[in-house]
């Protein structure tokens, strides 16, 4: 049975939150989009965004800053270092996911847990431009007896309503599926990539001695998962020279290489932290940007825990107009009925009414609303049933850490 998933859409406000190519080398642009009926938007990209979420989480509330190594043949890549780190003590791998190259065409790959979208202006993008000089530098540069020449330079501006959506799949929540789980690697590797799991391996020999066998990993005397170790053999690829000169040497003699199989599934009060954090994180979100900086804090929010893995409020969540700051409540109003339709846990419908207008008043909140009323032309249209987003959200967490929703982790 699928536990779902929690997703949320956001509007929060901001000033040049991306910057892009650049044209001419002193010309600062932003990141833009162009749609269908000429208008222009302006957005941060997905990158952008998961960097400001993670570095709220890692600076704010103690997540374990992943390292970073350079991986690959011919062209490296910055990867996550997975000889150092994993899942079970890097919640920013689980989160967002990684890809791990080894020799060959062999990776760990992990999809992203929390999905996130492009955070896209609601308000129209006029082309704006700010000339800017370095004026006091020049000052200082003469007071001292330098030449003082500016340096001028030219930026696109854009301050505007934006909206992104973020889903994380609970299915997947701490835990290694079986996608990603299995993978063969040479003596070397192979070593290496035990490493990252060393301190929970009950038995140890295996990260040196790569003997064959099942082996439990365990976090403070809880068993979390477990790890399998095969050998096998694979052939070595030819040479140039071999393959160039058509020269046939029968059979390649073969490398000792091992099968690994991953088995991980995180104990449920670690998922439920996990959870509590982001959210929390989201609250009281910012961006630096070029000495600038910006609260990405929700003015705006609506979701919570569905049933499919869709931000389903995401494309509903509209001005009325680019011109205005009037929010499209009927199409609001339509996404809040399709939540509630897609509501994970129901009310038992078998329940007579007194039992059930019970049972839903103890049920925590579930599916979420808020609005900072005051910042929109429209906030009088919505009524008292709308919370502020940082209320609503807060309710979103006491759901989160309920014992209905620890029982439904545990399905």
């Amino acid at each position: 049975m699928s536990k779902g998933a929690i997703t949320l859409t956001i509007v929060f406000e901001g000033m040049n939150l991306n910057r892009d190519e650049g044209v001419g080398g002193n010309i600062q642009t932003l990141k833009k989009l162009h749609r269908g009926d000429g208008l222009v938007h302006t957005f941060m990209s997905r990158q952008a965004l998961r960097f400001a979420i993670a570095k709220n989480l890692i600076e704010v509330f103690g997540w374990k800053e992943t390292e970073v190594t350079r991986r690959g043949e011919g062209q490296k890549t910055n990867q996550f270092d997975m000889s150092k780190a994993n899942i079970i003590e890097y919640a920013e791998m689980d989160f967002f996911g990684y890809m791990y190259t080894i020799k060959g065409e062999n990776a760990f790959i992990r999809s992203a847990v929390c999905k996130l979208t492009p955070a896209i202006s609601l308000e129209k993008f006029s082309f704006d431009q700010s000339f800017n000089a370095n004026h006091e530098m020049v000052k200082r540069a003469i007071k001292y007896g330098e030449e003082g020449i500016p340096n001028p330079w030219q930026t696109e501006d854009h301050f505007s309503l934006y909206k992104y959506s973020f889903v994380i799949d609970l299915d997947k929540l701490g835990k290694i599926d079986d996608k990603e789980k299995k993978i063969i690697l040479e003596e070397k590797d192979a070593k290496e990539f035990l490493k990252g799991y060393e301190k929970y391996l009950t038995d140890k020999k295996i990260v040196n001695e790569l003997t064959e066998g099942e082996y439990n990993l365990k976090q403070e005397n809880q068993m979390i998962g477990k790890i399998i170790l095969k050998k096998t053999t694979k052939k070595e690829e030819e040479t140039e020279e071999e393959s160039e000169g058509k020269k046939k040497k029968g059979e390649k003699q073969k490398a000792k290489s091992y099968e690994i199989e991953l088995e991980i599934n995180l104990p449920v009060e670690e998922k439920i932290k996990r959870i509590t954090d982001f959210l929390n994180a989201i609250k009281t979100l910012s961006r630096g940007i070029q000495g600038n900086i910006n609260s990405l804090s929700p003015l705006f929010v609506i979701g919570g825990h569905i049933s499919t893995k869709t931000p389903l409020a995401h494309p509903l969540v509209e001005l009325i107009s680019n011109t205005s700051r009037r929010l499209n409540k009927g199409l609001i109003d339509y996404s809040w009925r399709l939540l509630e339709d897609a509501r994970m846990i129901k009310p038992d419908q078998n329940q007579d009414q007194a039992k059930q207008g019970k049972a839903n008043q103890n049920q925590e909140h579930d599916i979420i609303k808020g609005i900072v009323k005051e910042k929109f032309e429209n906030g009088y249209e919505f009524d008292n049933d709308w919370k502020t987003p940082l209320e609503a959200i807060d309710e979103l967490i006491k759901y989160v850490k309920s014992d209905e929703f620890k029982k439904h982790l545990k399905l």
